[in-house]
């Protein structure tokens, strides 16, 4: 981090019209040495800081330039930019940017807690020997982040956040005991905070920020619910019949919301899962129509994706503008046709049905627009 100490000394001792010989004779230095600090050659020395702080009747942190927390726009435009990165530029520099980052911001929870999303939303760009080790390597340390978070933040909302964070790199490290001490084994019974804030203004007459918070909430809402529903299907692998009715439902849910519009990412990735779970128990017509499902949605998205609403979700947008990285999606969404074809056609179910006369056409298709894809993207 480079120190402009040296500019504000000279524009607070114009300000208040002293020479460098009476700012000298005040801290006790020469006036060679405040030359030196003013033309940038060299910095005080920090037992001087306070002193030419309270000379100015400024503080340390304004003698510095240095402010430690970052407004929440300035959070989203560093992760854009971040994540903008990746797959353009090598992973040992942008690991050292991150870190770097973190370490200036060490005190500003919301900024440290994305950086951790961060890390775990792109640790395969990251340096490593193979994917375990860059799952283990970059889920510990962004776990490390997360604790920080949980245990030094003031704000109960980001507490339970990096709580929830920390749980899931528990989850994926392989330590199910920890998910479960730090969680408990039951969801907790809440009261929707959203109803409250959405009953507060409308006893005050503000019926459009209202109508904002509950649409809102149940975009929220239906986005963890589309997450839950694909999560349940790998429980329901060996369960054919609620498998396909799990997969009926949630797409009935999806196109009744308008999601593969608003939201493609977490309808492909149900319907990822759906595709993946019928190749496995050999569900031929059903895999065909999934299939075609997500080669519709995934010809649909325009890149960079970001979240919004339609004509019925007609208030998120201050919402979406206020989260702390913004409507922006989480990782670079670029590459998501990539690498959803790329997991979709390396499963060896899929590869074993590529012959099959209903699938084969359509499965060529995919292969066609993942080389597309590749060809189309620059070397990483």
């Amino acid at each position: 981090m480079h120190l402009q100490i040296g500019a504000v000394i000279s524009a607070q001792r114009k300000t208040a019209k002293v020479t460098q010989q009476e700012l000298a004779d005040f801290i006790g230095v020469s006036k060679a040495s405040v030359s030196k600090w003013e033309n940038g050659q060299s910095y005080p020395d920090v037992t001087l800081l306070p002193l030419l702080a309270a000379y100015f009747d400024i503080s340390v942190d304004q003698l510095l330039t240095y402010n430690a927390q970052l407004t929440t726009t300035e959070i989203q435009r560093i992760y854009q930019q971040l994540k903008a990165e990746f797959g353009q530029q090598d992973g040992a520099v942008l690991l050292k940017k991150i870190h770097d980052l973190v370490r200036q911001y060490y005190s500003c929870y919301p900024f440290v807690l994305q950086m951790g999303l961060l890390l775990v939303n792109h640790l395969d760009y990251l340096p490593g020997k193979d994917a375990a080790e860059k799952q283990r390597t970059y889920l510990t340390e962004a776990r490390a982040l997360f604790e920080r978070v949980k245990n030094a933040a003031g704000d109960p909302e980001l507490v339970v956040q990096a709580r929830s964070y920390q749980a899931y790199c528990d989850l994926m490290l392989h330590q199910p005991e920890q998910v479960l001490a730090a969680l408990g084994e039951f969801v907790p019974a809440t009261i929707p905070p959203e109803s409250l804030i959405a009953g507060a203004f409308q006893q005050l007459g503000r019926n459009d920020e209202a109508l904002r918070t509950v649409q809102s909430a149940l975009f929220q809402y239906l986005t963890e619910l589309m997450s839950l529903l694909t999560n349940s299907l790998l429980l329901l692998g060996d369960q054919p019949a609620k498998f396909a009715e799990t997969y009926q439902r949630t797409w009935q849910l999806a196109t009744a919301f308008s999601f593969p519009k608003i939201h493609p990412v977490v309808v492909l990735n149900f319907l990822l899962g759906a595709c993946l779970g019928f190749a496995h128990q050999r569900q031929i017509a059903l895999l065909s129509q999934a299939l075609t499902r997500f080669e519709t949605v995934l010809r649909q998205v325009v890149v960079p994706i970001k979240l919004q609403g339609d004509a019925y979700f007609d208030r998120i947008q201050p919402w979406l503008d206020q989260l702390e990285i913004g409507p922006q999606t989480p990782r670079n969404s670029n590459h998501l046709r990539r690498d959803l074809l790329r997991v979709l056609l390396g499963d060896p179910q899929m590869q074993a049905l590529a012959k099959e006369p209903e699938l084969a056409p359509q499965l060529q298709k995919l292969q066609t627009l993942l080389e597309v894809e590749q060809h189309d993207e620059p070397a990483e």
